[in-house]
C-alpha cells in the first residue's frame, strides 16, 4: 500500500486512520525512523522495557503543570511524578524560608 501524507510547518506528520488501525496504534505511539539515501522508512517501535522505560515527570507548559513521559505512562508513574514535584516544591519553600 502506498499513500501520500503531508508534513505541517512544525514538521509533524499525521498517519492516516487506515494505517493507525492496521498497526493498532493509539495517540503518542512510538515509531522507528530509518533513512537510506532518498528513502525514509517508519515502523512501529517495540515497547520499552525495564530501564529503557522513561520516567514520567511534571513540567510547566504554557503556564500549566502537565505530566510528561514517553507512553505508556502508568498510573504509578504519574503518582511518583506528582510526589517528586511536590517534594521539590516543598524543598524550595523550606530553603526560601531559611534564607529569609
Amino acid at each position: 500500500m502506498s499513500m501520500t501524507v503531508t508534513m505541517n510547518e512544525a514538521g509533524f506528520l499525521e498517519l492516516p486512520e487506515v494505517v493507525r488501525r492496521h498497526f493498532k496504534m493509539k495517540g503518542a505511539a512510538r515509531l522507528e525512523l530509518e533513512m537510506d539515501n532518498d528513502t525514509i522508512t517508519l515502523r512501529p517501535a517495540p515497547a520499552p522495557v525495564g530501564d529503557d522505560v522513561p520516567e514520567a515527570r511534571v513540567e510547566m507548559r504554557n503556564g500549566r503543570k502537565v505530566i510528561v513521559g514517553a507512553p505508556p505512562v502508568t498510573s504509578e508513574q504519574i503518582i511518583q511524578a506528582i510526589a517528586a514535584d511536590r517534594e521539590e516544591r516543598t524543598d524550595r519553600i523550606v530553603r526560601a524560608c531559611r534564607e529569609s
